[in-house]
C-alpha cells in the first residue's frame, strides 16, 4: 500500500504518519512480501518495524491461500501485537490475539465484482466476507458503505 498511486496508498501514508506522531507504542508495517519492503521503508517513520511474511506466510501465499484460508494467528505473520489493521478490505488472518481492524473504502468487491480483474474478483469475494465477519472493528469512510455492510454481513 505504502508509495503507491491512488486513494488507498495516500490514506495508509497518512494513517502511519499520524500514528507516529501519537507516539508511546511501537509501529509494526507488514510488507506483503521482500518485494514490497522497499517500498514501505521508503515511508516507514523512525523507528518502526518493518515485518514480512516469514516461510511459512510465503508458502501460503503461494498456494493462493494467503486471503483466503489462512489457518496461522496473525501473530505468526508479523509478530506480537496488540493490534492488526488491514487498510484495504482484508486481513492476512482471522486467528490470534491481536485485535484486528480493516478498513473498507467500498463494497465493489462484492457488489460490482465486474468492476474488478476478474481474479481479483473470484479470489477475494469469499475471504472479503469472512474479513467482514472476522474483524473486531470495521472501519469506513463513508455511512452509505457503513449501511453496505450491515446489509452484506
Amino acid at each position: 500500500m505504502l508509495g503507491g498511486e491512488g486513494g488507498i496508498p495516500i490514506y495508509a501514508e497518512n494513517l502511519v504518519r499520524a500514528l507516529a506522531r501519537l507516539g508511546g507504542h511501537t509501529l509494526v508495517l507488514w510488507a506483503g512480501s521482500r518485494r514490497m519492503r522497499e517500498g514501505v521503508r521508503q515511508y516507514a517513520p523512525s523507528g518502526a518495524q518493518i515485518v514480512e511474511p516469514g516461510f511459512a506466510g510465503r508458502l501460503i501465499a503461494r498456494a493462493g491461500l494467503f486471503a483466503r484460508a489462512n489457518p496461522l494467528p496473525v501473530e505468526w505473520m508479523v509478530g506480537r501485537v496488540d493490534v492488526f489493521h488491514g487498510l484495504n478490505y482484508l486481513l492476512p488472518s482471522h486467528r490470534g490475539r491481536a485485535v484486528r481492524v480493516v478498513t473498507v473504502h467500498d463494497l465493489s468487491l462484492l457488489r460490482h465484482p465486474e468492476w474488478h480483474p476478474t481474479v481479483r474478483a473470484r479470489l477475494h469475494r469469499w475471504p472479503m466476507r469472512a474479513t467482514l465477519r472476522g474483524a473486531h472493528h470495521v472501519i469506513t469512510a463513508a455511512e452509505a458503505v457503513r449501511r453496505e455492510i450491515i446489509e452484506e454481513v
